[in-house]
């Protein structure tokens, strides 16, 4: 069975997903993952012949997720591609800071909010505070990857704009 993606978006409402089926299905089911990696499951989606459709209210302003669809059709079981979805921020959002995913001889992956129409400054320390990497934002959502790759092991991720800090802490697993 193929799936295909058929829309993604998100709003202050949440995230809206839409699949589209080569046949229809006996059961849909979707699941949501924050870092690509450990899924929980949301719930069944709402089908309509080969269309599946999924509402999650739970993805809050400047929050990413990763989404993907899996599918009952007789005794065959089918999983989605992953599908990540950002919600807005909005213009009051605030300053925050989230790890998407950090693992040995891949580039550690943070998630960046910050107030539209000034710049953010992000780094990458290691444990004793040296800054192994930094990088200029401007305002808004952004998923950033660092270039550097990192041996196993803990590391931090420093945001800051204005007077505003946050810190988040990445711990990168072999």
């Amino acid at each position: 069975m193929a799936i295909s993606l058929a829309s993604a978006s998100a709003d202050a409402a949440g995230a809206h997903l839409r699949w589209r089926l080569g046949v229809a299905a006996t059961t849909a089911d979707v699941e949501r993952s924050g870092d690509g990696v450990a899924w929980t499951p949301l719930g069944a989606a709402q089908a309509s012949g080969e269309d599946v459709a999924f509402d999650d209210p739970g993805l809050a302003p400047g929050e990413s997720a990763a989404y993907r669809l899996r599918v009952l059709s007789g005794s065959e079981v089918t999983v989605s591609q992953l599908t990540w979805v950002t919600a807005p921020a909005g213009p009051l959002a605030r300053l925050s800071l989230r790890v998407l995913g950090a693992r040995a001889g891949a580039a550690p992956t943070v998630l960046v909010s910050s107030a539209p129409g000034a710049q953010a400054s992000l780094s990458l320390l290691d444990v004793a505070g040296r800054r192994l990497e930094s990088a200029h934002l401007s305002g808004g959502t952004h998923a950033y990857t660092f270039e550097r790759r990192p041996e196993p092991g803990l590391y931090f991720a420093l945001l800051s704009q204005g007077s505003e800090r946050r810190v988040a802490r990445i711990v990168v697993t072999p």
